[in-house]
């Protein structure tokens, strides 16, 4: 199995420190750890230095402390707080070159997509020249974690592929820009059969409609919150809160809603798959505690999926007591964006005659996932023909890659599959 250094992820956290008169040092903290391993972790590891180009000389014997005591793992994270410290970046690199020349690692994966990657990868393999180029660019549009250490990481990378028995790659775990993708897939499609190039392109447009790729989606997609004050001298005891909840074209996603009473505790939440809602509708509960403190249950509403999602007014019992509940969905307040300039609302609320609260997703982001999935279909269908007609074979997972990218970003966008 190819072993992997993931750049800046959370499985693994290496902080560096700078110890006043004592130089670098490494505090290390992994899940899961025994009591021995938690000890070993606490302790400061002095480093011979930050700067790449050590792995082969003696100084190797302070990364060979830390890789013994981080067993063999297949894939390695390297986390770094804040962003954009330089020295950490070299520390990323002189600590990638040990683990290539020692461990037998063979990749560097970055958050960027794989498209992205792509372009770095020919670079380290000896097939484009334009390196500064490509990082100063920006296509991943987070050049915060970018410096000149990482165009000092490729060109070593490439110098050692120059003479490497297994060379070393570059490769991406995000899924967020697909222009990049579509354009290269586009550009295959142009070379295997052009007279699906026009479908192509007309999917790709639906498929990128929304807009906003490349940065984050409304990840609370619709979310509203309302106080809900009980009447004086209410019952205490076991609480039983219903909600009718309705479905209307819900492919996916997900629906439901989140309770709490104002003398403490976290969010009862239920949760359902859209997918599972029904014109007809069906009921649905939490349980909590009503203390005689309680004076107040504060209620939220979501819905993150495509389709109309329609809440009826909630029912409450309390010590098998009905308590009366007040119209609350006219004070219900949906919840802000958590980054305005990043984001957009792709929900329509509104109140019916009943005193429902209905819930639209705009029609745009079940339209782009649509397409997004019929292009790799017809990705398919050509690749397929290609190979029944005996044609020269051309690069099939590579271009099936391509369009999935596109899918996977936009899943992400459209929170059909939020997790990135």
């Amino acid at each position: 199995m190819s072993r992997a250094v993931i750049d800046r992820a959370g499985t693994l956290a290496v902080a560096l420190g700078l110890v006043l008169g004592l130089g670098a040092a490494f505090s290390v903290l992994a899940d899961g750890a025994d009591a021995a391993d938690a000890a070993l972790a606490a302790e400061w590891m002095p480093l011979a230095g930050t700067e790449p180009g050590l792995a082969g000389e003696a100084g190797a014997t302070d990364l060979a402390r830390l890789s013994e005591w981080l067993g063999k793992p297949a894939i390695l994270g390297l986390g770094e707080d804040p962003h954009g410290t330089s020295t950490l970046h070299q520390l990323a690199q002189r600590y990638f070159e040990y683990l290539v020349e020692h461990e037998g690692f063979e990749t560097f994966a970055l958050e960027i997509d794989q498209a992205h990657a792509s372009l770095l990868d020919d670079y380290v393999q000896g097939r484009r020249q334009d390196v500064e180029t490509l990082v100063a660019s920006g296509f991943w549009g987070q050049k915060i974690f970018y410096d000149g250490a990482l165009v000092d990481l490729l060109r070593w990378m490439r110098q050692h592929n120059k003479s490497a028995a297994h060379p070393v790659h570059v490769a991406g775990f995000d899924a967020k820009q697909p222009q990049l993708a579509a354009d290269l897939l586009l550009a295959a499609l142009s070379d295997l059969d052009r007279d699906a190039l026009p479908t192509a392109r007309r999917l790709v447009e639906r498929s990128l409609r929304p807009g906003a790729f490349g940065v984050f989606p409304n990840v609370q997609a619709f979310t509203a919150s309302v106080r809900v004050p009980l009447p004086a001298g209410h019952p205490t005891g076991p609480a039983h809160l219903e909600l009718r909840i309705e479905g209307r074209g819900t492919s996916y996603g997900t629906t439901g809603f989140l309770v709490r009473p104002d003398d403490g505790g976290g969010w009862i939440v239920r949760s359902l798959e859209s997918r599972a809602l029904t014109a007809e509708g069906a009921t649905y509960a939490v349980d909590l505690d009503s203390q005689e403190s309680t004076r107040s249950l504060e209620l939220a509403l979501f819905h993150r999926g495509d389709g109309t999602v329609s809440f009826g007014r909630p029912t409450l019992v309390i010590a098998e007591r009905a308590v009366p509940l007040p119209d609350v969905f006219e004070e219900l307040e949906p919840w802000p964006l958590m980054m305005p300039a990043l984001q957009r609302l792709d929900y329509r609320p509104r109140l019916t005659a009943e005193g429902e609260l209905e819930v639209v997703a705009d029609p745009v982001l079940a339209d782009s996932l649509g397409a997004a999935k019929a292009l790799e279909e017809l990705v398919e269908t050509v690749l397929r023909s290609r190979i029944a007609s005996g044609a020269p074979a051309p690069r099939a997972a590579w271009i099936r890659q391509l369009a999935r990218l596109i899918t996977e970003a936009v899943e992400w966008r459209t929170l059909a599959e939020p997790n990135r």
